[in-house]
């Protein structure tokens, strides 16, 4: 694959995930406003999880647009990593506060696994792109660096 049809995917997957949380947002607004309906917790708890999923993947979009997709995968991983690390459980008195903390903490998690060995097929295309474009020596001796590699 080329490095310009694995941006795409990450790209495509990267809306479906932001298509996601806009239509939970939707459906919570709109059960918000039909005063005919009782808003529940799973109302809310929807729209909350959506957002905490698309959060890093806005966030990639953004940094891929000033640095390459494959740079940004790099770089957004690497915070949310940090972010896993460094913060752990939110002790604070509010439940909602705490709630939305847990989402965005598996948002995070989320993203890492579904991003897992991502920035590597970059450094894939771009090796067999550059093998692909380069003849290799004919060598019939099997242990040389030519053969070898």
């Amino acid at each position: 694959m080329s490095a310009e049809s694995i941006t795409a995917a990450v790209k495509e997957q990267a809306n479906r995930v932001i298509a996601h949380e806009r239509t939970a947002r939707l459906r919570l607004a709109e059960a918000a406003t039909n005063t005919d309906v009782e808003l529940t917790s799973s109302d809310y708890a929807n729209a909350m999880e959506a957002a905490a999923k698309a959060a890093p993947w806005k966030d990639l979009l953004a940094v891929a647009e000033k640095k390459g997709m494959r740079d940004a995968l790099a770089s957004v991983r690497s915070r949310a990593t940090k972010h896993l690390i460094q913060y752990g459980e939110t002790q604070s008195t509010s439940v909602v506060t705490n709630e939305i903390e847990r989402c965005k903490r598996e948002g995070l998690r989320t993203f890492l696994s579904n991003t897992e060995g991502m920035p590597d097929f970059f450094d894939g295309a771009d090796t067999k792109k550059a093998s692909d474009s380069t003849p290799r020596p004919a060598c019939t001796c099997g242990g040389c660096a030519s053969c070898m590699s």
